[in-house]
């Protein structure tokens, strides 16, 4: 699996690097059957005060290809921690849903 992680706006700290790593490092498993050299996940984290009234909103954006598949998703929450968990549990319900219309 190859992970890619792009940011805007903000420094990419070892901390919130290794929870991405931790936390989207068991997609090959849930794609079980594809090979894992072929399975590339871009992330891309950032702040964006677009059509909101005031503070700093927190997004995290997801892309997952796979054996010709690209599933996608984008999350916003109040850290970054938050939205990477909602990204995380949008992408593993589309990967179930999608596998279940696949057999």
């Amino acid at each position: 699996m190859i992970l890619k992680i792009k940011t805007t706006k903000i420094d990419l700290t070892d901390d919130l690097s290794e929870y991405i790593s931790k936390k989207f490092q068991n997609m090959d498993t849930l794609l079980g059957g594809n090979d894992p050299d072929a399975i590339v996940v871009e992330i891309e984290i950032g702040l964006t005060t677009e059509g909101q009234n005031k503070g700093l909103i927190h997004r995290t954006e997801l892309n997952l290809s796979f054996g010709g598949e690209l599933l996608r998703s984008e999350k916003i929450g109040e850290s970054f921690f938050e939205a990477i968990d909602l990204v995380k549990n949008d992408i593993t319900r589309q990967i179930r849903k999608f596998k279940s219309l696949n057999r």
